[in-house]
């Protein structure tokens, strides 16, 4: 699990924590379902030809790149899903 879900957690509530993370399957996988449906979104932006057209294009795909990079920041976070 990654480390960062514990971070600011005192070392005697740890476990606790990762109990209540691993049991919240709901929200991670609502959570999961969210982010692959912004993906989405991103990619039909990223591939749509008017993009082209546009003289900031490689700003809008830096733009673009970096919302990505986020949106997988948060699917390795629900990384855990996989070792139930």
């Amino acid at each position: 699990m990654n480390i960062k879900w514990f971070i600011g957690i005192p070392k005697d509530k740890k476990d606790d924590a990762e109990k209540f993370i691993r049991n919240s399957t709901f929200m991670a996988d609502r959570l999961q379902t969210i982010i692959n449906q912004m993906k989405a979104e991103l990619e039909s932006q990223e591939i749509s030809e008017s993009s082209f057209e546009d003289p900031n294009w490689a700003y809008k795909q830096a733009y673009i790149a970096g919302q990505r990079k986020v949106l997988s920041s948060f699917t390795d976070l629900l990384s855990f899903k996989e070792k139930l």
